[in-house]
């Protein structure tokens, strides 16, 4: 039977920057992934500052950078009650962070590709069309895991695997590891659009009009991608053949001073829908699997953290892996306990994001504008947000009180 140190399930994102450090580390490394080609999945193309500061110190922002990544400098909040040139006077500058230029927005399959690349240069044997994994874990014995490729079975020994397969895990299922959810609060919807000559490239901006939440993230010189979100009562908003033309003429009418350059732009991608739901593991691994990346649950994305906490992920169980010969569930507490409080944190400001800016009832603009306001005479009542671009660990703990969110909505 074949052997290694390590087999990644899931080439994504998590799975192929993990392997490429592990690989850098001195370790053997299997990846498994499901498809031959990335797709678009209309989500995970953000890295805040302090994401990019965590690809930074991995050695992975210059593959990403080189991949065709932009950085975005300014983050601008936008809404009908504010004056244009207010709100792009109040711009944050996302050049938070030392050596970090602001946050970076990229294509989700060109992201993938870029790491696997990486991943699969520095030594890592890659798989690509896997299907079928079955992982059995024995007392006193490492893994096993079990696959097909190319209509073959194959089996292959290992101290450890590693689950990097997403929200809906297969190896966190095989493994018993707990999934605790949360209901949605909102629906997300998204669009990859090309035509937007001269939209900014360097500005992230987002706001409310009505029921739509809007954000965008330009991807290079006349491409962005937009996300709406909207009530969950409102599941078909932007379904059927017709639901992109549906989602532009929506996104046309946002507060954006460029909005009007949407009546020209075109589909460049699926336009999809999905719950902003919030899910963790209590225990992301047990003896012989460590899951990462959402397969260890997954934040509601309307904080836009997903790759962010990927990173931080892909730092923390590698620091556990290439520290010593003790890859006993012991190794793997501190990343534990570590994601715990912070996936709490995150959840914390996407209840305070999706309260202020994702909830549609009549009184939503007045408690909107009254929030806003206090932030503006508190500093400390910013901090939550401050921490989406910084870290959820760079600011007070205090921030991720209830004391917070009722501060700010307080009637």
């Amino acid at each position: 039977m074949e052997s290694t140190d390590v087999v990644i399930v899931g080439g994504g994102i998590a799975g192929s920057g993990l392997a490429a450090v592990l690989v850098r580390g001195g370790l053997k490394v299997r990846i498994l992934e499901q498809s031959r080609e990335f797709r678009d999945r209309v989500r995970g193309e953000i890295w805040a500052p302090w994401g990019a500061a965590e690809a930074a110190q991995l050695g992975l922002l210059d593959i990403l950078t080189a991949a065709v990544g932009y950085h975005s400098h300014r983050f601008i909040l936008y809404d009908p009650a504010i004056p244009v040139e207010d709100a792009e006077a109040g711009a944050t500058d996302l050049a938070l962070l030392p050596g970090i230029p602001g946050g970076l927005n990229m294509l989700h399959p060109e992201a993938c590709q870029a790491l696997l690349d990486a991943a699969s240069g520095a030594g890592a044997e890659v798989l690509r069309g896997v299907d079928q994994v079955s992982v059995t874990l024995a007392a006193g014995a490492g893994p096993q895991i079990s696959y097909v490729v190319d209509d073959q079975p194959a089996t292959v020994q290992c101290r450890l695997v590693i689950g990097a397969d997403g929200r809906n895990s297969t190896i966190r299922r095989q493994a018993g590891i707990e999934l605790e959810k949360d209901d949605a609060t909102h629906l997300i919807s998204g669009l990859l659009v090309d035509g937007l000559d001269g939209w900014p490239l360097d500005e992230d901006a987002f706001g409310t009009v009505g029921e739509v939440n809007f954000f965008s993230f330009p991807q290079g010189p006349g491409r962005c991608r937009f996300y709406i979100c909207h009530p969950t009562s409102d599941t078909h908003r932007f379904a059927g053949p017709d639901g992109a033309t549906r989602f532009l003429e929506a996104m046309a009418t946002v507060c954006l001073p460029q909005a009007h350059l949407i009546n020209a732009a075109r589909p460049a991608g699926p336009c999809a829908t999905y719950p902003a739901e919030d899910t963790r593991c209590p225990s992301p691994y047990v003896p012989g699997v460590v899951l990462v990346g959402d397969a260890a649950g997954y934040s509601d994305p309307i904080t836009g953290q997903g790759l962010s906490m990927a990173m931080r992920d892909v730092r923390l169980v590698s620091e556990a892996l290439l520290a010593g010969e003790d890859w006993s569930p012991s190794a793997f507490s501190h990343y534990a306990s570590e994601r715990a409080e912070r996936m709490r944190r995150v959840r914390f400001t996407a209840t305070i994001m999706a309260t202020l800016f994702a909830d549609f009832g009549p009184d939503a603009p007045k408690r909107r504008l009254q929030a806003l306001g206090r932030m503006q005479q508190d500093e400390s009542l910013s901090l939550w947000l401050a921490s989406i671009l910084v870290g959820p660990d760079a600011v007070p703990p205090s921030t991720f009180e209830d004391a917070t969110l009722d501060a700010l909505i307080a009637p």
